[in-house]
């Protein structure tokens, strides 16, 4: 069995939020033309709510466009590590050297493989804001900041294990790795 090298982002997801981005912009905007249509509020208050949302609604819109345009892959295998998707907008290069140990790990709605970091703090340390948050909940849940999830990937949860191990046998074992031997070793 050959193993894809890269999984590809899903282009639903950034779909919905461009959709709901724009009906948030609509709405907004609608409502800061006629902020007295709301009697019983201060007009100053609506008008920053709104402002705020519509500001935070175009910033959305912007990111899920720049995604359908250009989208992160969920999982991307490298020579040297592996690339993955974390939250929404972020890519996080992980080396194979720092790879520990794996644990496939089946929660109440799906099934996910948890990629065990030697220096997992120095991977959420560089993020801020939403990555971080994600990582560092991760990290409490599980004891690792990275978590690949078969059902986001799409795929059967056995391909996910068997590529994975067969992508970091290639890089500890060298090129002639063979595929079959990813199968023995499980």
């Amino acid at each position: 069995m050959d193993y894809p090298s890269e999984y590809k982002s899903n282009r639903i997801g950034h779909t919905f939020q461009a959709i709901l981005s724009v009906i948030l912009l609509l709405l907004s905007g609608s409502i800061l033309l006629r902020p007295a249509m709301f009697t019983n509020i201060p007009s100053a208050l609506v008008i920053a709510v709104c402002s705020v949302l519509l500001l935070l609604s175009a910033g959305l819109l912007y990111i899920s466009i720049l995604r359908l345009v250009t989208p992160l892959p969920e999982l991307k295998y490298h020579k040297d590590g592996f690339d993955c998707k974390i939250g929404t907008y972020t890519l996080l290069h992980v080396k194979w050297d720092d790879v520990q140990d794996l644990a496939f790990i089946n929660t109440k709605n799906e099934q996910i493989l948890a990629v065990s970091l030697q220096k997992a703090a120095s991977y959420i340390r560089p993020y801020r804001g939403w990555a971080s948050t994600v990582m560092r909940a991760r990290l409490k849940n599980y004891g690792t900041p990275v978590i690949l999830s078969a059902k986001r990937l799409h795929i059967p949860f056995e391909e996910l294990q068997l590529g994975f191990v067969h992508y970091w046998n290639v890089y500890k074992f060298g090129e002639n790795y063979s595929v079959s031997e990813t199968r023995l070793n499980q």
